[in-house]
């Protein structure tokens, strides 16, 4: 046989098994792509469920915030309350003290170191002017 009748069958076999050879290798690359494309996408719903969770735990921390100022303005209010009450709590103290010698001798007592320790520890320096 001559090279060109050996070329006539071989060259479209040649072809064919070239051309099955391109499709397999773009099939390929299509279930890569493929798979690539489905891990990204899993990655996207993993991140916007995270996502939803931190939007969740936002709201959760604002929600507590709101409560927080709620509470610092009750206190706020209170301690008002109670500065406002306090000067005229000690003179009425001292006007009892003025007026029953017993009291005056109470009021004269005075606290045990002990006892202001854990006052201090508690709530802090005292007011007064001994502290």
């Amino acid at each position: 046989m001559t090279y060109w009748k050996i070329a006539k069958i071989a060259g479209p076999i040649v072809v064919l098994v070239a051309l099955v050879g391109a499709i397999l290798w773009y099939r390929g690359e299509a279930l890569q792509k493929q798979a690539d494309l489905n891990l990204a996408n899993a990655k996207v719903e993993s991140l916007e469920n995270a996502n939803l969770a931190y939007e969740a735990e936002i709201a959760n921390l604002r929600e507590a915030e709101r409560q927080n100022a709620e509470l610092v303005e009750q206190l706020a209010a209170t301690n008002a309350e109670i500065a406002r009450r306090e000067p005229r709590t000690r003179v009425e103290i001292r006007e009892v003290g003025r007026k029953d010698p017993n009291a005056q001798d109470a009021l004269d007592t005075p606290i045990p170191d002990a006892v202001r320790g854990v006052l201090r520890d508690r709530y802090g320096k005292p007011a007064g002017p001994d502290n």
